[in-house]
């Protein structure tokens, strides 16, 4: 290619010789040569350019793929995680404070009652006539003691006489304050609000305080329950964060903290009872509703932490990263783990934010390989 295009100049430049004098064939020469010189040094430069493409990519075709993660500081936190329930303080078992016949019963099961609403009425009618009767004896004491007063400041009379009378009058006014406790306790009563959930009784039989009425429950005071091994007590605390997850309804209850860390171990299991207040409770979150329930023990600001498939044993057990350069060459680093939450764990170690971790493919490559990356 070289000879030809120097062939073409010369066959222009005699072409002109006889137009032009002996210098300005000289210096024409002197230009075609130069342009020569030009093309041959770009030309150069471009063959230079292909051979290198085409050794790079020869190379890269016989490097490892592997994908790395980046090592990132983030908040982290870590959980206890348990098996829990869900319990109300408002769930009892009501009964009659006094034997009798029910006469009404004012409540279906599953119906919803108010605090302060009856529930049933027991016969009073017994009550009523003694009611009457301690009534009119009450009256005739009230007159004989007014009567005696009289004659006592009258000077008629001892004061032993009329102390006897006021004794009797006295005692008859405790026995009409029992009748009418005992006549209060005919009616029973709600003593929150709540639902109905199952009667025990029915009208026109006759019960006794043994004898259970009714269940009630109410659903504004639920509390979500669980017990911890005496081994975590030293990591929770009163006002630890905690949320559950209720498999049932496939919801979670979160935004909830610990209010009560029991006093006493139990002695089977070794645990001890914790509870934690609903705030907002779910629509159809109701009482013994199985929970899987979450205690944050431990948080950090600009925590490193990676996935746990990011990380590689020796033959002493000692944990360590795969992890490359900006040349892509491998190389390794230890790393020393602290808490794990899920499949991320803490690294404690000197791990800078940045650090290209080797992810798919660490198997397979080893320390000062060169490697190309294909994915992030």
């Amino acid at each position: 290619m070289k000879n030809k295009s120097i062939i073409a100049l010369l066959f222009i430049a005699i072409s002109c010789g006889e137009k032009n004098s002996k210098d300005e064939l000289i210096t024409r020469r002197s230009e075609v040569v130069s342009s020569i010189e030009n093309l041959e040094k770009e030309l150069a430069e471009i063959d230079s350019s292909l051979l290198a493409l085409d050794t790079i990519k020869v190379q890269n075709e016989d490097l490892p793929l592997v994908s790395i993660q980046v090592a990132e500081e983030s908040f982290f936190e870590h959980f206890i995680e348990l098996q829990g329930q869900i319990s109300s303080k408002k769930e009892v078992i009501l009964r009659a404070e006094i034997n009798g016949t029910i006469s009404s019963l004012y409540v279906k099961e599953g119906e919803f009652i108010k605090k302060g609403e009856p529930v049933l009425n027991l016969s009073n009618s017994l009550l009523l006539a003694q009611k009457e009767e301690l009534k009119e004896q009450l009256d005739f004491a009230k007159f004989l003691l007014d009567k005696q007063q009289k004659l006592y400041n009258d000077g008629v009379g001892s004061e032993i006489q009329l102390k006897e009378i006021q004794s009797r009058y006295n005692g008859l006014e405790k026995s009409m304050q029992t009748l009418m406790t005992q006549l209060n306790k005919t009616i029973l009563y709600a003593p929150f609000s709540g639902y109905a959930e199952k009667l025990f009784i029915q009208s026109g039989e006759a019960i006794s305080p043994a004898n259970p009425v009714l269940q009630l429950v109410g659903l504004n005071d639920l509390y979500i329950t669980a017990d911890v091994s005496e081994n975590l007590l030293s990591e929770i605390s009163i006002g630890d964060s905690v949320s559950a997850f209720i498999p049932s309804l496939n919801q979670s209850v979160d935004n909830i903290k610990i209010t009560r860390i029991g006093k006493v171990i139990n002695p089977i299991n070794r645990t001890v009872k914790i509870e934690a207040k609903v705030v907002s409770p779910l629509e159809k979150l109701v009482p013994n509703l199985m929970a899987v329930v979450k205690i944050r023990d431990y948080s950090k600001e600009n925590c490193i932490s990676i996935s746990t498939r990011l990380i590689s044993k020796n033959a002493k057990g000692e944990s360590f990263l795969k992890v490359i350069n900006s040349d892509n060459i491998v190389s390794s680093i230890s790393v020393s783990l602290g808490k794990q939450n899920g499949n991320d764990v803490e690294i404690i170690s000197n791990l800078k934010p940045g650090t290209k971790i080797i992810d798919e493919g660490k198997n397979n490559v080893v320390e000062g390989q060169r490697i190309k990356v294909i994915s992030r």
